[in-house]
């Protein structure tokens, strides 16, 4: 799914679950993908971040395309493995002409080395 316009409504919830020291999750990449670079990552994780003064958390998930890949009509028992990266400091920005656009690239980084490493 492409979205076209900014999601107003799912970022104010966000922001406030944050302010309120909840957790928010979403792929970065704006959609769930097949396979790693699929998709760009979109700046909105890192926005949260940055606005709400909070971790950026990079998670990669591999496998899950094994266990239910396209047209699938049922799981298969396949191991998914998830790695949790380091936090992602937004005030390690702050001297960034594009804090969002460098702290997405760092997120995007250390995904990427992450599954590497896979």
């Amino acid at each position: 799914m492409t979205r076209t316009r900014i999601p107003f409504g799912p970022l104010k919830l966000a922001l406030a679950e944050l302010a309120a020291g909840g957790t928010v999750g979403l792929f970065p990449e704006g959609v769930r993908v097949w396979a790693w670079g699929e998709q760009p990552p979109k700046r909105g994780a890192a926005w949260l971040a940055l606005r709400a003064g909070v971790p950026l958390v990079p998670v990669a998930v591999s496998g899950s395309d094994l266990a239910m890949g396209r047209g699938a009509k049922r799981i298969s028992r396949i191991p998914i493995h998830v790695e949790i990266c380091e936090p992602i400091q937004p005030e390690a920005f702050d001297g960034e002409s594009d804090p969002v656009g460098a702290m997405t690239g760092e997120w995007a980084a250390r995904i990427d080395a992450a599954l590497r490493g896979r």
